[in-house]
């Protein structure tokens, strides 16, 4: 779809619209692109605690976010996954290697 046919944008009533139509003239990245973002700031800001802790808490928080952006149909099931693989790694990293 051409980003000058804005025929699905004159049609969108509410945010979801005008979000999905966002999404699609992106290629589907648009709302992945913020979750990546949310996901590098968040470990940015967490940065004073234990890596494990930092990557475990980021990666849980946009397991989540992801899950329900994937729900509403913004962005693709990858990255619901890839953050779960993520916290599930970094969890069992954190119980076998205890301190």
């Amino acid at each position: 779809m051409p980003l000058y046919n804005t025929t699905m944008l004159a049609e969108a009533n509410d945010f979801h619209g005008i979000s999905s139509f966002a999404n699609d003239a992106t290629g589907g990245l648009l709302w992945g692109g913020f979750l990546l973002s949310f996901f590098f700031i968040m470990m940015l800001s967490l940065r004073r605690y234990d890596f494990e802790d930092n990557l475990l808490v980021s990666s849980w928080t946009c397991f989540i976010i992801g899950a329900f952006l994937s729900y509403a149909g913004l962005v693709n099931t990858i990255f619901t996954v890839a953050f779960l693989t993520i916290a599930a790694g970094t969890a069992m990293f954190k119980v076998v290697f205890r301190r």
